[in-house]
Order: structure tokens, then sequence, then C-alpha cells
């Protein structure tokens, strides 16, 4: 019987990951994605990026955002809706840039769980 436990826990602990892996394509791609951004090709990395993205990869998310907001020098409706999806998820990063981009005051797009984006990441993140 208690083989019968660790086996479904072992399961359980598994199928998120599971859940999150991308094919094979779409990986490719947005590691190709992230090694244009490293070299300071950003211009280029929105079509490797945005399957990863749509595939639910909150890194992705995130790194979509930045592209946006620094093509457009600032917080456009691109990059919050991008920040917003990787908020979602947790990502603290995408929280700050919400945060510091005003999307509270000039987007009213809060978190419903928090005071503001920046308290929201300071919840998220351990300490």
């Amino acid at each position: 019987m208690r083989l019968a436990h660790h086996f479904f826990a072992i399961i359980l602990l598994t199928l998120p990951g599971l859940a999150t892996a991308l094919e094979p394509e779409v990986q490719a791609a947005k590691d190709e994605g992230m090694r244009l951004y490293g070299l300071g090709i950003s211009g280029e990395i929105i079509p490797y990026l945005e399957p990863a993205a749509e595939a639910g990869d909150v890194e992705a998310m995130y790194y979509l955002g930045e592209v946006h907001r620094l093509r457009h020098m600032g917080l456009t409706e691109e990059a919050m809706g991008w920040y917003l999806q990787a908020a979602e998820q947790g990502d603290p990063y995408a929280m700050l840039r919400l945060f510091e981009g005003g999307a509270c005051i000039a987007g009213d797009e809060c978190p419903e769980d928090a005071e503001g984006w920046r308290e929201k990441a300071l919840a998220e993140t351990p300490t």
C-alpha cells in the first residue's frame, strides 16, 4: 500500500513539469530567440519567442514584454499584455515591470490579491 502512495506522489509531482514542457521545435525557436536577445538583436526575436509564450512559457512572455517595452521606450499595450500574462503565472520580474510602468494607474491593471504590483512581487518571492 505504501508503495502505491509513493508512486502516486511521484506521478503528481512530475505532472506539472510535463505540462510546461515545450515541443522540441518551439523550444529550439525559444532558445534561438534568447540567444539573439543576449546578443542585443531584440528586434528579431519576436517570431522566435511568440510560439513559446503562447504555449505558456513564462520566461518567453517576460522577454516579449521586454522587447516591446525597450523598442517603444515604455510600457506599451503589447508589453503590458505579455507582462500581465507572465505576472499571472507568478513571475515577480514581470510584476515589477508592471509596477515601474504604472500599470495600476495608467492601465488600471492591478492584482486582485495585493495593493499593487510591487507588493505582489514581494509576496511571490521567497525570503
